[in-house]
Formats: structure tokens, sequence, C-alpha cells
């Protein structure tokens, strides 16, 4: 765990195994009407089938009855680059840390994550994943979150929806709609903050 980081709460929480059940039975991409969610992102390289597959694949490990060992393997270090001869462990973790972690990589994939804060931030030769030329998943609508610096981004194809609640920033939801001009953005102050905005 992180400096800052209020997990301990909701470990120590009399209901904490029931918590943790149900989230360990999330799903972590769901695609629906065109539009494909998850907390971060995607590698460029992913396509909509093999990101739902592998979304299923740790989904599956994770429900399981080893998803403790699965926990624990997680927290390991990531490879930085995605290829189908990674070991059965180093996918689980990629996949996770790509979901769950994802803000630069380079045009090869290659995931980087020590830059922090907003698309400025990145090292040279990275970007924002989904700025990569020939992203695979660009057809489609990506609703993430997970990156407070970058903050509220809306593209016909890309809603960006993390706008800082945690910081003391804003609560941003969006109505799912495929078509652009259906989306409906709806924010609220949030009035309480957990630390300061990183970059």
């Amino acid at each position: 765990m992180r400096k800052g980081d209020t997990i301990s709460e909701i470990l120590a929480a009399p209901d904490a195994a029931d918590l943790i059940d149900w989230l360990r039975h999330r799903p972590l991409a769901h695609y629906q009407n065109g539009m494909l969610m998850m907390h971060a992102g995607v590698l460029p390289q992913w396509d909509l089938a093999l990101t739902l597959e592998l979304a299923h694949e740790l989904e599956q490990a994770l429900r399981g009855p080893n998803w403790q060992t699965c926990m624990a393997q997680l927290s390991q270090p990531t490879p930085v680059r995605w290829h189908h001869s990674l070991s059965r462990d180093e996918r689980l973790c990629m996949i996770a840390h790509t979901l769950t972690r994802i803000r630069f990589c380079n045009s090869e994939g290659e995931l980087e994550f020590n830059a922090k804060g907003g698309p400025d931030a990145a090292l040279p030769g990275y970007m924002p994943w989904f700025d990569v030329p020939g992203r695979r998943t660009a057809e489609l609508t990506v609703v993430f979150g997970h990156w407070a610096a970058l903050g509220l981004l809306l593209r016909d194809n890309l809603c960006s929806l993390d706008s800082g609640c945690v910081w003391g920033k804003q609560l941003s939801a969006i109505t799912l709609n495929a078509e652009p001009s259906k989306r409906t953005l709806t924010q609220v102050a949030c009035s309480t903050t957990s630390g300061s905005l990183p970059g």
C-alpha cells in the first residue's frame, strides 16, 4: 500500500469479507452499445475481443479458490511489454496493471508507471495510452477514470471521468450513449479532500 491509501478502514470493517467478495466478482472490463468501460485503460495493441478475453481471464482467477495467491502475485513487478509468451503469473499481472493503472505507454505499448501528473508529465517517447497512433480500440468509445491529474476529458471516442473528487474537486458522471451528442455530463462538487493532486 502507498502512503495515504485508505484501504485499512475497509479491511477492518465488520463486513470486510462481504465487501471483498463483492469486489472480486465485479467485471474488470465491460462492453455495451459500442462503449468499452474499465478503470484505467487498455494497451493500444489490444482490440475489443482481446481486452474482454484478458479481463475475463483475470476475473476468473480473482473469483477462484486461490484468489488470495493471485492477489499476492499481482503485487509483483509488472512486465513492461505485452506478449503472448508471458508466464501465467506475468500475464495476470500485466492484465491487472493495464486495466487498473495504465496512464502512459510508448508506440510499442511498453508501459511506464513512474511519471505522475497530466499528459505533459510523460517521459520522452511516451504518451497517454489513448493517444498512441493505431490504437486498436479507437473505433469504440472508451470510458475510464483513474487519472485525476488528466481530469475530465470528453472526446467522441473517449470519456475520462476522473475529475479529482478525492482531491476536493468534482465527481463526474455521464450518460452512456454511443452517440456523443446524446451524452449528458453531471458534476457535483466534492467537499472533503484526502490529499493533494499530484503534478
